[in-house]
């Protein structure tokens, strides 16, 4: 499995716009790729989050990813996303894994 992590700060007057926007987006994504996907939020930090999606392979991702991101209504999520991140203090990180092994595989 390919796995896209994602870490940022929002501002924590902020999560309900952040969660809407997450549902929003899953519901494109879904439309164009098969995936899970999760949100966490810290205990000791309420406005650092990490984001973890995981798809079935990175080349099927690349592949729909391209399509995703010329979506109108991702373009604008993405906008009102970033208007949330707390200004000057954090920005978006992008990392890509591979799965190796899952202790929920059967």
């Amino acid at each position: 499995m390919f796995v896209k992590v994602y870490q940022y700060q929002i501002q924590p007057d902020r999560i309900d716009e952040y969660l809407e926007i997450q549902k929003k987006s899953a519901e494109i994504y879904a439309s164009y790729i098969d995936f899970q996907s999760f949100c966490i939020n810290s205990n000791q930090e309420k406005s650092k989050w990490i984001e973890i999606s995981k798809y079935k392979n990175e080349n099927e991702y690349r592949k729909s990813i391209d399509l995703i991101n010329e979506n109108t209504e991702i373009k604008q999520l993405f906008e009102k996303f970033s208007s949330l991140l707390i200004n000057g203090e954090t920005e978006l990180v992008e990392e890509d894994y591979i799965m190796k092994f899952s202790f929920n595989d059967t």
